[in-house]
């Protein structure tokens, strides 16, 4: 398995000379949710070490999005165990990186994203040329009040990887995504002069580019044996919404303003894990440390 410093490794591939014996010799990762905003960023950053063959699952083939990222695609849904299994049969794969969802998959629940992960994780364990597995998580899980489900989704999944025959794990606990902000499919678009988010204008909230995130991800397969059994937080910045709203002025040159996207009134109604979510930033807020961070990325500016 080789060893570089994941700085030197993104800033370009091998010499074409040298790409036949490379890809030869190559071992190959699995990135689960290849289309995600993490699986994404994971894949690319694989991609740009030019050290991995990268694979990736969609829940339909062929996926022009994936392929066009240089990614075979493969299928699976989430929560398909036996859909894993032929994807890692097929790949070889000796990495594997784990994202569920919560929203979308799971439909909003706890116990089915728990269900899907678990299916991940035990097939994993089952398949003997796995190394190492990085799971996606989220910052301070296990530190925010019960209420907060999509979090606490995520620990469950953290116990389970960890109670796991898999031979070598790590977990990324990301913060924030900056990428929210600018969100058409979450009807959260980023248009110009505007900036919205879901707290109040002067909370300084911890954010990661999910760049980072598929960087961070990165390192970790490049030094699956120091990262093993080891959780990083994943934090970019802290800032509040006005500040977001002055760098944004400051990079397009139209005055923009941050303004909250949906009353606290129908968050706490219709949106309750969110507005759970949003007392817990309030009040402790995430305890990520950027520093810690930046050891292992460089994070890209906000």
């Amino acid at each position: 398995n080789p060893r570089h410093s994941i700085t030197s490794l993104l800033a370009g591939s091998p010499a074409g000379s040298r790409k036949g014996s490379m890809e030869s010799s190559m071992e190959s990762v699995l990135v689960i949710g290849a289309t995600s905003r993490q699986g994404k960023y994971t894949c690319q950053a694989l991609k740009a070490t030019g050290v991995y063959k990268v694979f990736g699952t969609t829940r339909t083939v062929p996926n022009a999005k994936v392929a066009d990222a240089g990614v075979t695609a493969l299928a699976c849904s989430q929560g398909d165990g036996e859909a894993l299994a032929k994807a890692l049969e097929t790949s070889q794969a000796r990495y594997v990186f784990i994202w569920t969802d919560y929203y979308v998959a799971a439909k909003g629940r706890k116990d089915l994203e728990v269900a899907h992960g678990k299916a991940f994780i035990d097939v994993c364990a089952k398949c003997e040329h796995v190394r190492h597995v990085v799971l996606a998580s989220v910052c301070d899980c296990d530190k925010c009040p019960d209420n907060v489900s999509h979090f606490k989704a995520k620990l469950d999944l953290e116990t389970h990887l960890k109670q796991s025959s898999i031979p070598s794990w790590s977990i990324l606990r990301p913060t924030a995504f900056l990428e929210n902000f600018d969100d058409p499919a979450n009807w959260n678009p980023l248009t110009k002069g505007h900036i919205k988010g879901l707290w109040r204008s002067n909370l300084k909230v911890q954010f990661v580019a999910c760049e980072d995130i598929g960087k961070a991800a990165t390192a970790m397969f490049l030094n699956y044996q120091q990262w093993k059994g080891r959780t990083l937080d994943c934090v970019s910045c802290e800032l509040t919404g006005d500040e977001l709203a002055e760098a944004l002025t400051a990079a397009s040159g139209v005055p923009c303003k941050y303004s909250i996207a949906v009353p606290s009134c129908m968050l706490n109604c219709f949106m309750k894990d969110l507005a759970n979510m949003v007392r817990f930033l309030e009040d402790p807020g995430y305890s990520g440390s950027i520093e810690e961070f930046k050891k292992v990325v460089n994070p890209i500016e906000a």
